[in-house]
């Protein structure tokens, strides 16, 4: 396992780690409707923000000595401003400028040319499924798929970074070395993992979507075979007692939770408060440790178990990892 301070050398209160990534939340809406989404929801509460805020983030970012910021959302691309805003990260210094984003409008050629113009430098994207049944059965949306698959293949002819998220729950496990397959056939490199988050309309329905730990094991082991076909393989967010040792062990396997997601990634927008660390414990506002949790060797960093799995599925399944 590559652990999290492998890839963060050193930690300060108020100067960017190494290597850490400026998050900023843009806004909530999206032009997908992912049944899932967690984020999406809070659209209805919240409306984008103002321009000048996130000019005044990207200029405080700056400042705290961050080379590597992201625009994310709900979906930034949807914002009639977002070139501006990876302009002015450009002209102020940023070495790396990304976007989160479904891809969609990057499968429009001229658009993907404007956003590298500005200064675009790395994507991050989301496929469900490796064709267009199981992807739009999530999305909700018709044509996301094809449209998300051009955005992708646009990104790799320009020579663009990209990283492909998918999210394993109960639509997407049963295909994920199929899904796997067909993303590392696009000629995608990184590909990451992510648990899914008991918030939004994943909450709503998460005696559903959730996998008990038989099947989250199921759908690791499925892609042990495939694993070396990418550069890297990121976890994120799942108990670390519901892993197989198998993939820890993996040498291009990188398993982040609470202090992982703390150490690599500073969010900014709506005032975010999933994250803490106190005391050398990490927390994340969606989990709780148990008192065996107290015996894993993890405990300090992985935040513990979804509140809501634990009213699911029997608290015997959870395993402390002890060496």
């Amino acid at each position: 396992m590559t652990s999290s301070d492998s890839i963060i050398k050193k930690y300060y209160n108020k100067e960017a780690l190494s290597g850490q990534v400026f998050l900023i939340m843009t806004g909530f809406n999206c032009n997908n409707n992912c049944l899932m989404c967690s984020v999406r929801p809070k659209g209805l509460f919240h409306s984008p923000r103002p321009k000048e805020d996130i000019l005044k983030d990207i200029k405080d970012g700056k400042k705290q000595n961050y080379q590597r910021i992201e625009f994310t959302g709900g979906e930034p691309t949807l914002r009639g401003d977002i070139l501006d805003l990876i302009a002015e990260a450009n002209k102020i210094g940023y070495q790396e400028i990304a976007i989160s984003t479904n891809a969609r409008m990057l499968s429009i050629p001229k658009y993907l040319d404007k956003l590298i113009e500005n200064g675009l430098n790395r994507v991050t994207t989301t496929l469900y499924g490796p064709n267009k049944n199981i992807h739009e059965v999530i999305t909700r949306t018709p044509g996301s798929f094809q449209q998300t698959i051009n955005g992708i293949r646009n990104v790799i002819k320009n020579n663009i970074p990209i990283t492909v998220n998918t999210v394993l729950f109960s639509l997407t496990a049963p295909y994920l070395k199929q899904t796997g397959l067909f993303i590392n056939y696009l000629g995608v490199k990184h590909w990451t993992l992510l648990d899914l988050i008991p918030d939004g309309y994943a909450l709503e329905k998460y005696d559903i979507f959730s996998l008990s730990p038989t099947k989250i094991n199921n759908a690791f082991n499925s892609i042990k075979s495939i694993l070396d076909k990418f550069e890297s393989v990121n976890i994120f967010d799942f108990p670390f007692c519901l892993i197989p040792k198998n993939i820890f062990k993996h040498r291009n396997c990188n398993i982040l939770a609470a202090k992982g997601r703390t150490k690599i990634i500073n969010q900014t927008g709506y005032k975010p408060r999933r994250f803490k660390r106190k005391k050398g414990f990490y927390y994340d506002v969606h989990k709780t440790r148990l008192p065996k949790c107290d015996f894993c060797k993890y405990n300090k960093e992985c935040g513990g178990v979804w509140k809501p799995y634990l009213k699911i599925y029997d608290e015997k399944l959870i395993k402390p990892i002890k060496s």
